[in-house]
C-alpha cells in the first residue's frame, strides 16, 4: 500500500498530537508547531503571483525533520493489525499466510483496520498502488479482499497470482 501524496497530506494538528503522545513536549513540540504551522505559500506563473495561503498540512520536504515527522505520524499504523507489517518511507506492506477462511477473514479485518486508520488520521492510500499478491499452488484462489479507498468499496482487480515457478524465489526474498 502506498500513501497518496504522503508528505503533502500530513495534518499538522494530528502530527502534533502524535508527537505529544510519544513524549515530545515543551520547547521541542513548540518549535515543531511553529515550524509547521507558520508557513504560507503562493504560486507564480509567468511572473504573476497568486495570493498567499496558509499551509495546513505537509511535512516540508528537503528538511531534516520532514521524513522523521512522517515516520512518527505513521508509526502507530501496525498497532491494531494481526498480520505482519513492514513500513518503508511512504509504503506499507501487510502480509500473512492464508491457510484457510479464518486467515482470510483476519487479513480482511486488517484491511478494514487500515481503512479506519486512514479516515481517522486523514491519510488516504493511493488506490492505484494498492495490490494483493498471492503466492499459491492453486489455479483458482478462493479468497478475495476489499478495502475502502476514497469512500467506496473496491473489489481489488489488480491481484497478481504467482504459481509454483515463483514460490521458491518469493520465499527466498521474504526470508531476508
Amino acid at each position: 500500500m502506498d500513501f497518496a501524496k504522503a508528505f503533502d497530506k500530513v495534518p499538522h494538528r494530528r502530527l502534533l498530537l502524535k508527537l505529544d503522545r510519544y513524549g515530545i513536549r515543551g520547547k521541542a513540540l513548540n518549535w515543531t508547531e511553529a515550524f509547521l504551522t507558520q508557513r504560507k505559500q503562493r504560486v507564480v506563473i509567468d511572473g504573476k503571483c497568486s495570493e498567499w495561503v496558509d499551509v495546513k498540512s505537509s511535512v516540508p520536504q528537503g528538511t531534516v525533520t520532514g521524513p522523521m515527522d512522517f515516520l512518527v505520524f505513521i508509526n502507530d499504523l501496525p498497532q491494531n493489525l494481526t498480520s505482519s507489517v513492514k513500513l518503508f518511507a511512504d509504503d506499507c506492506i501487510v502480509f500473512r499466510k492464508v491457510a484457510g477462511p479464518e486467515d482470510a477473514g483476519m487479513l480482511q479485518k486488517d484491511l478494514d483496520v487500515l481503512t479506519a486508520w486512514q479516515s481517522k488520521w486523514q491519510m488516504a492510500f493511493n488506490a492505484q498502488k494498492c495490490y494483493v499478491l498471492r503466492v499459491t499452488h492453486s489455479k483458482s484462489p478462493k479468497n478475495s479482499y476489499t478495502h475502502l479507498i476514497i469512500q467506496s468499496w473496491l473489489k481489488r482487480k489488480n491481484t497478481l497470482t504467482l504459481g509454483n515457478t515463483y514460490v521458491k524465489l518469493v520465499m527466498e526474498l521474504t526470508r531476508k
